[in-house]
């Protein structure tokens, strides 16, 4: 009786050792109980799903793609409803009202002005086609500018001369 006590506190601490080390590579705006909680979710959610997908693969594996995913989703979320906000943002809301950047790169249901647009945004320099690729794919801006190498201030000056690009773009 006391060794399968002991053989189920082992379990549950590589468990949770299992969850905490996935939680820390899904590093994002969330404090470190939340990234915990929402960890748990995902790792329960897998434990309930496996059974689905049992023989595709070991149940580590199967629960680190799930815990990635969620946090993907999660991230992907706070992003999109971040953009506004936030200074860096092309989508983001000055006084006056004016607004330019992703929102030209939704659908708008003219296929012809989508493709007019990219061919524009691929005669741009790289450094501002790589942060429209960017804002297209919902990054955050922390993110734009770690990945390109982008100081804080290179990239307001690449946010100003891509506002500059698309009210020259909307003039033609």
């Amino acid at each position: 009786m006391a060794s399968s006590q002991v053989k189920k506190d082992k379990d549950q601490i590589r468990i949770m050792q299992f969850v905490e080390q996935q939680v820390c590579k899904c590093k994002f705006y969330m404090d470190e109980d939340e990234r915990l909680s929402e960890g748990w979710q995902a790792f329960l959610s897998a434990c309930n799903s496996y059974s689905q997908y049992e023989g595709c693969c070991e149940f580590e594996t199967y629960a680190t793609f799930r815990i990635q995913e969620h946090f993907d989703a999660l991230r992907k979320k706070n992003n999109s409803e971040l953009a506004l906000f936030s200074p860096l943002s092309l989508n983001h809301k000055f006084p006056d009202g004016n607004e330019i950047g992703t929102y030209f790169l939704r659908c708008s249901g003219d296929f012809t002005k989508g493709i007019d647009l990219w061919d524009f945004i691929g005669r741009l320099p790289e450094n501002e086609r790589f942060v429209v690729r960017g804002l297209y794919y919902k990054n955050d801006p922390e993110e734009i500018m770690k990945a390109g190498r982008f100081s804080q201030k290179k990239y307001c000056q690449t946010i100003m001369s891509l506002q500059e690009s698309f009210s020259h773009w909307l003039a033609l």
